[in-house]
């Protein structure tokens, strides 16, 4: 069994295998047209046609055509964005989708939907560094992802109100081909830093340069781990860790989605969304945990359940994991057959898989 690290990144689309995209110029500061296409989109697939409803995306009216989605494409640098907020109902030149006003006697009092609206759209959108448009509309997919999972799992994804706000930026981060957290600040994680005018700022959202690893797993050095130091090889001096340990390291799936890890970790961290890989290199399978493990993406130490298996069903749908019985999205209705498990090496022989639920 081979394990390894891993998470993902966001982005935004014109059309339905082309992205208007720009390249910076290495001599100057000009930039041209190109085009970006998605590497984990396949032609007349029908799990490529139905990620299209599950990722984050500018806004548009209820009735356009899916595949004209304009996906927010939030890890891939250097996009048009101006002709994407043209084509879409964007706030990104100061619209917004309502109107909060706070009358000044509410100043003094205590205001649950204040404090909503300033924790989900207030400090998200400054933090970010985008507007409330996409926030809402995002919310809005966010929800029906949720509906998914319940309908998938049987499940319901019930996620507490300070919780919304965490979910929106897993979400908005997991993109079409990469997840690339560059706003985490939990667990010692920094936001990415970019100079502004001799000034080092936050990146926000919206990538400024390509993603790049910023953090590793490293050994937990404990003398009885058996990630570090596996227990079934009697003579020390050939003993030698089962995880490849870095200081920065980002995994590749097999169908090509990439994932960069969002916090240092170790042995010992918990509460993760993990990978595991063959040998074969032709099956990998997602789990999580609330108790330690590797090769993982890492929630808060106060996040529920619920809401982990819900982001764990997000990073299913997007990398297509063929171990994986329960939490892809984009499926619907009983699984048709049950999966093969032939020449798919030794490690696997005895993996034990959820049932799907019975659907009625």
């Amino acid at each position: 069994m081979e394990q390894q690290l891993d998470i993902p990144v966001v982005s935004s689309v014109i059309s339905k295998d082309q992205i208007v995209e720009e390249k910076e110029e290495e001599e100057n500061d000009n930039k041209c047209s190109g085009i970006y296409q998605p590497r984990t989109f396949r032609a007349h697939n029908i799990n490529s046609e139905r990620r299209w409803k599950v990722l984050p995306a500018y806004p548009q009216a209820k009735n356009h055509p899916i595949d004209q989605t304009l996906l927010l494409l939030c890890n891939v640098p250097h996009i048009n964005r101006d002709q994407l907020e043209e084509k879409s109902f964007c706030g990104g030149h100061g619209i917004s989708p309502f109107n909060f006003v706070q009358h000044r006697y509410m100043q003094t009092i205590d205001s649950f939907m204040i404090d909503f609206y300033r924790d989900l759209f207030e400090e998200p959108s400054q933090r970010w560094k985008i507007p409330y448009s996409l926030i809402d509309y995002n919310l809005s997919r966010l929800r029906t992802c949720m509906h998914l999972y319940t309908q998938q799992t049987n499940q319901p994804a019930i996620l507490s109100l300070n919780e919304w706000s965490l979910a929106l930026e897993f979400f908005l981060q997991i993109d079409v081909d990469v997840f690339f957290m560059k706003t985490c600040n939990f667990r010692g994680a920094h936001p990415r830093l970019f100079s502004k005018e001799k000034i080092q700022e936050p990146e926000g959202l919206i990538c400024q340069a390509k993603p790049q690893a910023r953090y590793g797993m490293m050994p937990c050095y404990d003398r009885n781990c058996s990630l570090c130091l596996p227990q079934s090889i009697t003579n020390a001096k050939s003993r030698k860790p089962i995880v490849a340990f870095a200081t920065k390291q980002n995994h590749r799936f097999i169908n090509k989605y990439e994932t960069f890890l969002n916090c240092d970790v170790n042995c010992n961290s918990s509460n993760v969304i993990y990978v595991l890989t063959c040998h074969c290199e032709q099956c990998d399978f997602i789990g999580s945990t609330s108790i330690s493990f590797h090769d993982c993406i890492l929630m808060p130490d106060d996040c529920s359940n619920e809401l982990r298996r819900f982001i764990e069903a997000l990073f299913i749908t997007h990398t297509e994991t063929k171990l994986n019985t329960l939490g892809r999205l984009t499926h619907r209705g009983p699984w048709s057959s049950p999966l093969d498990d032939s020449d798919r090496g030794r490690w696997c022989d005895k993996l034990v898989r959820p049932s799907p639920p019975p659907h009625h």
